[in-house]
């Protein structure tokens, strides 16, 4: 899972190993190249997950047990000075986007509405989200035509982005028993990148590109994470 600080030009990585059940965070510093490995001061299970990132601070949730998803303990830890910020046990989830995560503290028979605000849009970098068109929609239809993939039938869902002169584009398709997605960048209508960036899929998969100022980034294949400049 990847995050994004629009105010540091940073991304949170949160990396899982199904197989050695290892589960670590990092901060990727976009402008300097730089990786670092997060050592957060509370244990750090498999129930800990990422919900965001912003301002230099790491938003995390810690589910209660496998069976009962809801309400969790809420962190935010400050990753560049090392410090817990804030903790919120018993916090029931809302709603969590890149721009805001909504809730409630609940204390016995009473709650407090909680709401994190992230990725302020009026500084930092300008992060862009691609628009995802359903099977059957005029919009679908459209991006399918122009993607023009004769060998392969488009299924379920597109998302496509507009930024300057680049046009980018996610699309699935089925290879015999593999449901696979593809990304296609293209820089003045000349071709840049076809290329699959996940296979072997149960589903389709909630997450996509994402453009922070001028850089692409996304995962390929749940294991590598790859930016590059537009």
């Amino acid at each position: 899972m990847v995050k994004v600080d629009c105010l540091q030009g940073c991304l949170a990585i949160e990396a899982r190993s199904d197989q050695s059940m290892e589960h670590s965070f990092s901060i990727l510093d976009l402008k300097h190249l730089k990786l670092t490995e997060v050592t957060l001061p509370i244990k750090s299970d498999w129930w800990l997950t990422l919900l965001g990132l912003s301002g230099g601070h790491l938003i995390l949730g810690q589910y209660k047990n496998q069976k009962n998803p809801g309400p969790i303990t809420l962190w935010v830890y400050d990753w560049i000075k090392q410090v817990m910020v804030q903790e919120i046990d018993h916090f029931q989830l809302n709603e969590c986007s890149e721009f805001n995560i909504y809730g409630k503290a609940l204390k016995g028979t009473q709650s407090e509405e909680i709401h994190i605000k992230l990725n302020n849009l009026q500084s930092g970098e300008e992060l862009s989200f691609p628009e995802t068109f359903k099977i059957g929609s005029p919009s679908f239809d459209t991006v399918a035509a122009y993607l023009n993939t004769q060998d392969r039938l488009i299924l379920y869902e597109v998302a496509y982005l507009e930024i300057g002169d680049h046009i980018l584009m996610n699309y699935y398709y089925q290879d015999g028993d593999s449901l696979n997605k593809s990304l296609v960048w293209l820089a003045n209508e000349q071709l840049v990148i076809h290329e699959d960036i996940d296979q072997n899929m149960k589903g389709i998969s909630s997450e996509s590109f994402i453009v922070l100022g001028k850089k692409l980034i996304f995962v390929s294949n749940r294991n590598n994470l790859k930016v590059y400049d537009l």
